[in-house]
């Protein structure tokens, strides 16, 4: 029950990405909902279980593409467990630090992802044909997570109770304790 919350956000990306994804793209570039999940997992969980969310969320994403099974579920992965390293005790309140790592984790998953689906001749300009589709992925599913993010937060502010665990605020009680 403690990750129902991610369970959820996976299941609605899980329906978007294969029902909305195709609709909402712009001049071919449609934005990666699953990819979202991986990132909501390394941010709001800390240690194993946020590797296995994106393990999970990988494999879903790998089920609704054609090719080998398992790629985009690697990928997640390890990219994952660099981020959570790199990320670990360091605030994460900033809102544009938030997007540019959003921004980097999902292009170097799609990168990773379309690099080894279609490996690029040596010699040729084959990695910048696959470096541009996955720089639109990127930049467009990191714009949708920070209006997500946005609209997360402002909810939060506004309204008391919102997004806390228990449905309060913390309470000052350990304040009163200390000399």
């Amino acid at each position: 029950m403690k990750n129902f919350g991610l369970l959820i956000l996976t299941y609605v990306a899980l329906v978007l990405e294969s029902s909305v994804r195709t609709e909402i793209a712009v001049k071919g570039i449609a934005p990666s909902f699953l990819l979202l999940v991986v990132f909501a997992a390394v941010l709001l969980i800390d240690g194993w279980p946020a590797l296995i969310w994106a393990a999970l969320a990988g494999l879903l994403s790998d089920c609704l593409q054609p090719g080998q099974l398992g790629i985009d579920m690697m990928c997640a992965t390890v990219v994952a467990y660099v981020v959570q390293r790199a990320i670990r005790g360091r605030s994460t309140e900033s809102t544009f630090a938030i997007a540019c790592v959003n921004f980097l984790m999902i292009l170097t998953i799609a990168m990773a992802s379309s690099v080894v689906r279609h490996p690029p001749a040596p010699g040729s300009d084959d990695l910048m044909q696959l470096l541009m589709p996955a720089l639109g992925v990127a930049a467009y599913s990191a714009m949708l997570g920070l209006v997500c993010m946005t609209l997360w937060r402002f909810a939060r502010n506004l309204l008391p109770g919102f997004g806390s665990r228990h449905g309060t605020r913390p309470s000052r009680r350990w304040n009163t304790l200390t000399p």
